[in-house]
């Protein structure tokens, strides 16, 4: 079984009741209650043991922890100043199901170095440094053959030591090319650091009067929403389309998903243009905090998971 989050924030409130090994641990928290986060597979917390702050994971899906255990395991044979340390407990978290029956979980804890997030808006680097250090983590990454498959800017530690730190390795390989776009993140660093000063509109490597275009809008994981005739779509910092014009409405990415609209309804693609959810809803929306889409035609609303499963009605 799975816990919920509500279990797991519980477990965190008394981790000696509830941790066969971890019980020392400390969550970060904020108006007396832990601060937890969750993605579309694991909910998350800060916690700190013996000194050292860490990120504990637990799943929120079935066997996602099995498939993260075999980058790990690669990575323990590994030496590497870049890479963060991270273990697998299994069995480790104690919680009791809807029946109070007790059941156990499997955790997944990594070391979270000391500093601060890849957010070059706040950064007290320049461009040129933050670039540096991209290319120093991309040379690392090819040399280990890794590849973190989701390398976007919160996934990034900017390190005390001057080194980026990738973080949740949820989605991570090791042993093939790196296949990581590190170039996107080069152009965003361009982007929206000059001189020391926040960029909003401008320095971006594209030409906005792109004739093939009416609008282009500031860029959100890595792909801009641009428009022509009355019709949108994602193009590339190359300006190149990635997902054709061809939506009445679309809305910027979040966790690879985006929710848009066409003529039948609406409904959400992944990166590859890939339906999600069918596009024949009138509302749409989604969930942050729960990692759900929740859409609504006539009086029918029926919720969907991360992959596009009704989990509800």
């Amino acid at each position: 079984m799975i816990p919920s989050i509500t279990s797991f924030v519980e477990a965190l409130r008394a981790p000696h009741e509830h941790f066969s090994t971890l019980q020392g641990i400390e969550p970060l928290m904020r108006n007396g209650e832990p601060v937890v986060r969750r993605s579309s597979l694991f909910v998350e917390a800060e916690v700190s043991l013996n000194g050292r702050n860490y990120l504990l994971f637990a799943p929120l899906a079935p066997r996602v922890v099995v498939a993260a255990s075999r980058t790990i395991s690669l990575l323990e044979q590994v030496s590497s100043d870049y890479l963060c340390d991270c273990h697998v407990y299994y069995a480790e978290l104690k919680l009791h199901d809807d029946l109070d029956r007790e059941f156990c979980c499997d955790v997944i804890l990594q070391w979270l170095p000391e500093g601060e997030i890849f957010d070059v808006r706040y950064s007290t680097y320049s461009t040129d440094e933050l670039c540096d250090m991209l290319r120093d983590l991309e040379a690392e990454h090819r040399r280990l053959h890794f590849s973190h498959n989701n390398l976007l800017p919160k996934n990034i530690i900017i390190g005390t030591d001057r080194r980026l730190h990738p973080i949740r390795y949820h989605y991570a390989t090791i042993g093939s090319e790196c296949r990581d776009d590190f170039e996107s993140l080069l152009c965003e660093v361009k982007a929206a650091s000059v001189g020391g000063l926040i960029v909003e509109d401008c320095v971006l490597d594209y030409d906005a009067s792109d004739p093939r275009y009416d609008e282009v809008l500031m860029p959100h994981e890595g792909l801009m929403r641009a428009c022509h005739n009355g019709l949108f779509g994602f193009i590339g910092y190359d300006m190149e389309p990635v997902i054709p014009l061809e939506y009445l409405w679309v809305e910027d990415f979040y966790e690879n998903r985006a929710v848009v609209e066409s003529e039948q309804g609406m409904g959400v693609i992944d990166r590859s243009g890939n339906i999600i959810v069918p596009l024949e809803y009138e509302e749409l929306r989604y969930s942050y905090s729960q990692g759900e889409f929740i859409a609504r035609k006539a009086l029918d609303v029926k919720i969907f998971d991360y992959n596009g499963h009704i989990k509800r009605f």
